[in-house]
């Protein structure tokens, strides 16, 4: 019981899963556009 308490702890904290490499996770890379931002006054 220890052991798997221990399993399911230290799997996120070295990021690991349990999955096939790269199915489960995000993209760490994001584009990122330029938009100007306009506000409006609203009263």
């Amino acid at each position: 019981m220890g052991f798997m308490g221990v399993l399911f702890t230290a799997m996120p904290v070295f990021n690991v899963g349990c999955c096939a490499p790269g199915n489960c996770s995000t993209p760490t890379v994001r584009k990122t556009e330029d938009k100007e931002i306009t506000y409006e006054e609203v009263s």
